[in-house]
């Protein structure tokens, strides 16, 4: 999880929590891809991770994580977006948040 992103829902929360298997991403409506900014990778993955990093900073920084990451599952049926990039709130119903400039916008977690 990137530092300005945030969970904002106890469902978003028990999901993460419940994820067991897998590289899990959550969909970014705003551009159509799934959102690096939050991912969940379990166990089962890690091989997959280590190989994403062993392609090393050169050949990582010529195409856009959102394209290049090995999820295995994203994420489509929770609310929430790059809130930071267009507005100055975050919706009420939002699940999750990224892009958020904490002092500028205000963040609650509805538990």
């Amino acid at each position: 999880m990137e530092s300005d992103a945030f969970l904002l829902s106890r469902r978003i929360v028990d999901r993460i929590n419940a994820t067991t298997d897998g590289w899990t991403a959550f969909w970014c409506p705003q551009y159509g891809v799934p959102e690096p900014a939050l991912q969940v990778i379990a166990h089962d993955q890690f091989d997959a991770m280590a190989a994403v990093a062993a392609r090393g900073l050169d050949a990582l920084t010529e195409a856009l994580a959102e394209l290049t990451i090995p999820f295995t599952r994203v994420e489509q049926g929770y609310a929430g977006n790059r809130y930071g990039e267009t507005r100055g709130r975050i919706p009420g119903y939002a699940d999750y948040a990224c892009q958020v400039n904490a002092p500028a916008i205000a963040v609650r977690y509805r538990g």
